[in-house]
């Protein structure tokens, strides 16, 4: 309530550098977040696709239509 009187001045001298610094902090905490969701949503994504990979060369798949499909590609 104090700084209301204060607002047209605070927004036409410091308005960039308070946009900016949102801005800053945006894509930080983006980052931030985006880190931390790899890490544990994706912990062991490359084990688990090797793991399935090796299934379906190796003909004992849980998904004969997927090895079906596969094969079939170029």
């Amino acid at each position: 309530m104090f700084l209301i009187p204060f607002r047209n001045v605070l927004v036409r001298e410091y308005g960039m550098v308070i946009l900016s610094w949102a801005a800053v902090l945006f894509v930080n905490l983006f980052a931030g977040c985006y880190v931390i969701g790899r890490a544990v949503f994706l912990k062991d994504t490359g084990d688990k696709l090797a793991h399935l990979e090796k299934q379906l060369r190796s003909g004992a798949t849980i998904s004969h239509e997927l090895s079906r499909r596969l094969d079939e590609e170029p």
